[in-house]
């Protein structure tokens, strides 16, 4: 009565169950099914994982894709604004030399001067 007094008093995890004796060959193949779980979940975890890598990966190369992306286009952009002000320049300097050439093309070209006639102009005396 005492074995059995003894075993009521631990708590039911401690408790040996009321079963028959352990059978080694049954045990051995829990012990494997274990095993197998173990391992199985071992792998899925770590293909899980191996999955969750790549996706980071992609992840960090997409963001580089993306700044470089974004440093191409701020290039882009600022060799196109470049370019609008070597035009701007260019067409300013077009228009002023085509300014100069309407302002001499409507002025009269200067008649000599009378200060000495020429030859053919001179009276006779």
């Amino acid at each position: 009565m005492n074995g059995e007094r003894a075993k009521s008093d631990r708590p039911p995890s401690l408790r040996t169950p009321n079963t028959a004796p352990v059978n080694p060959e049954l045990e051995q193949k829990h012990q494997q099914e274990q095993d197998r779980l173990r391992q199985q979940q071992a792998q899925e975890r770590q293909r899980v994982e191996q999955k969750h890598q790549q996706e980071q990966q992609r992840l960090q190369q997409h963001a580089a894709d993306d700044r470089k992306r974004q440093d191409v286009e701020h290039k882009q952009q600022q060799q196109l604004q470049q370019l609008e002000r070597k035009h701007q320049q260019q067409q300013q300097k077009l228009n002023e030399k085509q300014a100069q050439e309407r302002q001499r093309q409507q002025k009269p070209e200067k008649p000599p001067s009378q200060s000495k006639p020429t030859r053919n102009e001179r009276q006779p005396s």
